[in-house]
Formats: structure tokens, C-alpha cells, sequence
């Protein structure tokens, strides 16, 4: 298969930048020092890595909290393909790659939705490398459980846009006409959600808000109701299915929350917000919440 290079240039633009921006760790000899990354994520791939070496899959984790489960754990990504990469014996280029790696997602995936979106070469060119090299997403590569999933967001617009506006085209069709034409971007849709939820399901909160804020948009553009239906039930569908790609990982997570001390509550320091609305009832935490407690003697 031949690659066309004068019509794809501006993926290999892309790429090249990517890997010129962290030309640092690739031909300086140097490393990014980062907190979180370091001291949690990358140990946890790196035993992943060593598992897959030696031709075993690991449930647990010794590198953590004194112990806890591996394969359970969201926050590891142990069924994440892309962490596959740590398998390399030298942690430095699997850690290379994958940051690499990503960054050059993000980077084709949002040209790729500017183009779809009718965007010329230029300003899409110019998306992409604003949304990839953007201090957000810079910001973001130290906690890796969103920086792995914040690549694939842009091409989950891409195919939620494909299928409305396939749908769209072929309105006048039967709905197996039109299940059959989206069948490729339904597809590829479940497999870019499944990819998120296996990296960490917690960034799928801001992809499904992100999704609906669109979908609602661009129904209200085009005011048809059989529209609306039939495509909301396309990516039904294309929800199923990423659940279902990813159920070896949601399984074992519902199993390890139901262990959970946090299992009856969700407070998240809630209780210490004085300016938390529940608190408004309380005259000791709304008027004087930071002074401290006198103990009568």
C-alpha cells in the first residue's frame, strides 16, 4: 500500500511536531519530572510492562497503597492497549512512546475534525496544533488518567458527526438503510469510547457532556424529529457496544467498588466546604466556618 505523501502531508507535519516539542527526552537525554506520574502511574505501567514480559496478567498491584487490585483498579488502565507499550524492557522508551503517542492522536484526531468540519488545510492545521500544544492538555500530561483519554475526544466528535449527518442525508431511507450506511462510523465510535473507558472512566464524564452539549446543538439546527430519533438511537447503539467492549474492566471495577470503604458515600471533602449549599442551614459552618472549636473546662 502506497502512501501518499503530497495529499497526507499535514499528518506527518503534525507528527513531526509532536515529536519536535518533547525533543528533549527524545534527543537530549533528558526527562519531564512529574509528580504524579512518577510516583503512581508509571511504576503501575511498568508493572504491567514486566507482567506481559514474563507471559502473565496481573491482578494486582504490590506498587501501591501496600497492595490492592490491578486489574480492577480504573486508574492503572491495565486493559488500555496502548499501555501494552511499557512491555518494552526499557521503561524511558515505552515512556517516549506513549507520551508521543498521544500527543500525536490528539493532534490528527482534532485536523481530521476540523477538515470534516470544512475547515481549510491552514486554520485546521492551526486547531490542531492549538488544542494539542495547548497549556491544558501540556498541564494534563502528568496525571495520566486523563491525558490518555483526552487524545480521543475530537475523534469521538468526529464520528457523533458522521453519524448525524449521515442520518441527515438519508432521512427519506429505512432504518436499516441507514443502520447499514453508519454502520463503519458506529463502529469506530464504540471502539474510540471503549478506548476511553478502559483508559479511565472518570474523563468519560467530560466526553458524554461534551457529546450531548453537540448532539443537542445540532439537532436543534436541523429540526427534524425522525432525524433526532433515529440517530440518537445510532449512537444508542454505538454506547452498547463500547459498554460491552469494555466489560472485562467495568465488571471487575464494580466488583472492587462494592469493597470499598467510600461505598456508602460520595462526599468528595465536601464536608469541609463552608460555602457548600447544604451548609447554608448551619450558623456555625455559613457564619463562622474557620473559627476553631472552644473546649470549655
Amino acid at each position: 500500500m502506497k502512501v501518499n505523501f503530497k495529499q497526507n502531508w499535514p499528518v506527518f507535519l503534525l507528527v513531526g511536531l509532536t515529536v519536535l516539542f518533547l525533543g528533549d527526552i527524545w534527543f537530549a537525554g533528558r526527562m519531564l519530572l512529574l509528580r504524579d506520574f512518577f510516583w503512581n502511574d508509571e511504576p503501575n505501567r511498568a508493572l504491567l510492562g514486566a507482567a506481559l514480559r514474563s507471559g502473565t496478567f496481573p491482578l494486582w498491584s504490590s506498587a501501591w497503597q501496600c497492595g490492592e487490585p490491578n486489574a480492577a483498579q480504573p486508574c492503572y488502565g491495565t486493559f488500555y492497549p496502548p499501555n501494552w507499550i511499557f512491555i518494552l524492557p526499557q521503561v524511558e522508551w515505552a515512556i517516549r512512546l506513549w507520551w508521543t503517542f498521544h500527543l500525536a492522536v490528539a493532534a490528527v484526531a482534532t485536523y481530521a475534525l476540523a477538515r470534516y468540519w470544512r475547515l481549510a488545510v491552514a486554520p485546521a492545521l492551526f486547531a490542531a496544533i492549538g488544542f494539542t500544544f495547548s497549556t491544558y492538555v501540556v498541564a494534563w500530561i502528568e496525571f495520566a488518567h486523563g491525558f490518555c483519554c483526552m487524545p480521543w475526544m475530537p475523534l469521538v466528535l468526529l464520528f457523533v458527526s458522521r453519524i448525524i449527518d449521515r442520518t441527515a442525508q438519508e432521512s427519506q431511507e429505512k432504518g436499516w438503510a441507514v443502520l447499514r450506511k453508519n454502520a463503519g462510523s458506529i463502529l469506530a465510535l464504540a471502539v474510540v469510547l471503549a478506548l476511553q473507558v478502559l483508559a479511565d472512566v472518570e474523563y468519560v464524564y467530560y466526553s458524554s457532556l461534551l457529546v450531548a452539549g453537540y448532539g443537542i446543538a445540532k439537532w436543534i439546527w436541523l429540526r427534524n424529529l425522525r432525524v433526532v430519533g433515529v440517530s440518537a438511537l445510532l449512537l444508542g447503539i454505538a454506547g452498547l457496544l463500547a459498554l460491552g467492549l469494555a466489560m472485562p474492566q467495568l465488571i471487575l471495577t464494580l466488583e472492587l467498588i462494592g469493597q470499598s470503604v467510600r461505598v456508602g458515600e460520595v462526599d468528595a471533602f465536601l464536608h469541609i466546604g463552608s460555602s457548600h449549599p447544604r451548609n447554608w442551614l448551619s450558623y456555625r459552618q455559613m457564619v463562622r466556618p474557620f473559627l476553631p472549636a472552644v473546649r470549655q473546662t
